[in-house]
């Protein structure tokens, strides 16, 4: 129902987001860094750390569609070339915490949450359910999944030598 990511993009000044391969977001990476970074904004990613043991666990939850392993592989490299772009970070997450997140804007009135719950290998991210959560509707529970995701990044391993937590730019706001 949400047509293309990129469609949410423009006007976008704060992007958080976790998912295990960020794959259906990254397919759009051109944009975020068109209408968020390119435009003085800031957007932090969170992926799944590669170690066996983090891919065991996520390739049990999630569908079998595509290669978990190599997918990851994929991401990280599109957040590599990502990374040079002002304003942008990622960090990687030893766990599945069982749901993927997007959140844009949390300091602003229009903030919102798309809170994506991974069910169990579920045949296809169409089939997972999707909540959108605006700071309007319910601040508490839109406060509620920007804290979670300041807690995962907190969390969450630097992707890069050069990236260190007293970066204001990775910093909770």
């Amino acid at each position: 129902d949400f047509g293309t990511f990129s469609k949410l993009l423009p006007g976008v000044h704060d992007l958080r987001i976790y998912g295990p391969t960020a794959v259906n977001v990254l397919v759009a990476s051109a944009d975020i860094r068109r209408f968020v970074l390119d435009m003085g904004g800031t957007a932090r990613v969170i992926i799944q750390e590669d170690t066996a043991d983090a891919l065991a666990q996520t390739a049990v939850q999630l569908d079998d569609n595509l290669d978990l392993e190599q997918t990851l592989r994929s991401s990280k490299a599109t957040l590599d070339k990502l990374a040079a772009s002002p304003g942008f970070s990622y960090r990687r997450l030893p766990f599945n915490p069982g749901f993927s997140l997007v959140i844009v804007n949390p300091n602003e009135p229009d903030g919102y949450a798309i809170f994506e719950s991974h069910g169990f290998r579920d045949d296809n991210i169409a089939d997972r359910m999707h909540i959108v959560i605006s700071r309007r509707e319910s601040s508490r529970w839109f406060l509620y999944w920007v804290d979670r995701f300041e807690t995962m990044w907190t969390s969450a391993k630097s992707a890069t030598a050069s990236e260190a937590p007293s970066n204001p730019q990775n910093q909770s706001t």
